[in-house]
């Protein structure tokens, strides 16, 4: 199971919304400035998340939250976000290809072909099974992050 901590910034009806902060090791490497992860890192600030996930704990807003998701439904998720689309965008340019269209008919296909795969996940993402990849609440936070808790109350969320 992968856990993220985070802290309970809504809560609608029965679902929180929990933001996160990615941590990032930047600040524990010696090599510092010469790093161009921590370039990166400077130049688009920390970046932070919001999840829906079921209050099955009753938790309110402020309150620290442990939310999580299995290892195996991420990676599932993740294998069907990245090839669903790419997928029907070869498969159209192929057929495109094989019947014999020129090239300026092929890439058109082939961007026709990654839309009906975007419009695909979007369908999927709306269906009844994409519980299965949805977090869960596993547990109340004992303690949020402090400087999270800081960046959330002076309003330094990206």
């Amino acid at each position: 199971m992968i856990e993220e901590t985070g802290q309970v910034i809504a809560v609608d009806g029965d679902y929180i919304w929990v933001q996160t902060q990615p941590r990032s090791s930047c600040s524990s490497c010696h090599v510092g400035s010469d790093c161009g992860t921590s370039v990166l890192a400077r130049w688009f600030g920390q970046r932070t998340n919001r999840i829906r996930v079921p209050n099955t704990l009753g938790l309110q807003k402020g309150q620290g939250a442990v939310i999580g998701i299995h290892e195996s439904a991420l990676l599932k998720a993740s294998l069907i976000a990245y090839l669903m689309p790419m997928l029907a965008m070869v498969v159209t340019a192929m057929v495109a290809a094989q019947g014999g269209a020129s090239d300026g008919v092929v890439a058109l296909s082939s961007l026709v072909g990654l839309g009906i795969g975007l419009l695909f996940l979007q369908r999927l993402g709306r269906s009844p099974k994409r519980g299965a990849y949805q977090a869960a609440l596993l547990r109340q936070a004992p303690d949020a992050n402090h400087s999270f808790n800081i960046a959330i109350q002076r309003g330094i969320t990206s």
